[in-house]
């Protein structure tokens, strides 16, 4: 199905917060429609909003129309200089650029978008000015980017939020002699819903690597997709750039290959392995205050601040007269306060006791509920 859309802008959505997420496309009909790339919120008829978008359409009626089927026409495979992708990834990726007539530059890029039966089904346009993104094409329920050349399961799958960031993360690894399956998500903005949507295919690697930004959206999505992915399988990049293709940028090709395989298994939260507790565990023991018994306090290395401890016995075996024995010795052996609530003894009988064991009374703060 050939599609005449025209994409004008992006600007605020109407629908959610993002300031640049809502792309406008003037349809064949003369109707102008908005996809929110953020929120994915689709308006078929953007006049029926308060989005304006008169001064954009006038100033667009020149520019070509960019169909599914003239984007090779008006496109090559080249490499991409400033951001300094090779040639090669572009040409295993299907990568395309245009340039612009007056400067020679690059002004657009185009990744190729494949649906579920290997099928080109649309094309992803980045606008190199502005950093504007626009779909050409049908883009529902897609693959992810390069997983059309990627085969089916293998040892390792690396995955990363962006299509520049799985161009840099394949020459990356490449420049080391390692050609490794790298493809990244065809919106970064529903994480969760790409890798859904290609979960089988996912799992059917031994290892899934995520790669994904370092910022704190990054971060976030690194966590939903985590929890989707079987438990064990899933390992976690970290590095000290913002993404892979800024890696590659700053020459830190080796920090980027060492943070591979340095990436630490994601587990849920609660589960920990040995290796996780180990230096916790062969720390000694700590000791703390005197317990008014040395033979407690040998068993028990004294007890320590922040800890809880329980006595159990029954009924009228002493537990509340030990007690306050405890209490005697904390206040006059270690000097410390202490606070006291017994539940089923009259206040009056507790001050008496304690009292009688030469306590002052400045010295301790009763909180009593008494019968």
């Amino acid at each position: 199905m050939k599609d005449t859309s025209v994409y004008i802008k992006s600007t605020e959505c109407p629908n959610c917060p993002s300031s640049d997420g809502f792309a406008l496309y003037r349809h064949k009909d003369g109707r102008v429609h908005g996809n929110c790339f953020v929120c994915n919120t689709f308006v078929y008829d953007v006049s029926e909003t308060n989005v304006d978008t008169s001064e954009s359409i006038r100033s667009y009626t020149t520019e070509e129309t960019v169909t599914m089927f003239n984007v090779n026409d008006i496109s090559s495979i080249s490499a991409i200089p400033d951001r300094k992708i090779s040639k090669e990834a572009c040409e295993r990726y299907g990568v395309r650029v245009s340039v612009d007539e007056g400067s020679g530059a690059i002004d657009t890029h185009y990744y190729p978008i494949y649906d579920q039966a290997d099928n080109l089904c649309a094309w992803k346009r980045r606008i190199v000015e502005g950093k504007k993104f626009s779909i050409i094409g049908k883009f529902e329920n897609v693959q992810l980017f390069g997983q059309h050349i990627s085969g089916n399961g293998s040892q390792m799958l690396v995955i990363t939020e962006g299509e520049l960031d799985a161009l840099a993360a394949w020459d990356m690894f490449k420049s080391r002699g390692k050609d490794y399956k790298v493809v990244s998500l065809p919106n970064g903005a529903n994480a969760v819903r790409s890798i859904k949507d290609n979960l089988e295919w996912i799992e059917s690697f031994e290892t899934v690597i995520l790669c994904f930004d370092q910022d704190e959206p990054g971060k976030k999505a690194t966590e939903e997709v985590s929890g989707i992915i079987s438990p064990g399988k899933v390992k976690i990049m970290k590095f000290d750039e913002k993404d892979p293709n800024d890696m590659l940028i700053k020459g830190k090709s080796q920090e980027f290959f060492h943070a591979l395989y340095s990436a630490r298994t994601h587990k849920p939260d609660g589960i920990v392995s040995v290796e996780d507790i180990f230096d916790e565990a062969i720390k000694p023991v700590q000791r703390g205050l005197s317990w008014p018994w040395p033979t407690l306090t040998e068993a028990t290395y004294g007890y320590r601040r922040g800890e809880i401890y329980g006595f159990g016995a029954g009924s009228g075996c002493g537990k509340t007269e030990g007690f306050k024995e405890i209490i005697n010795h904390v206040l006059n052996e270690h000097q410390l306060p202490v606070g006291v609530l017994f539940l089923e003894e009259p206040v009056s009988k507790t001050l008496k006791v304690l009292a009688g064991k030469k306590v002052t009374n400045d010295s301790i703060y009763l909180m009593v509920g008494g019968i």
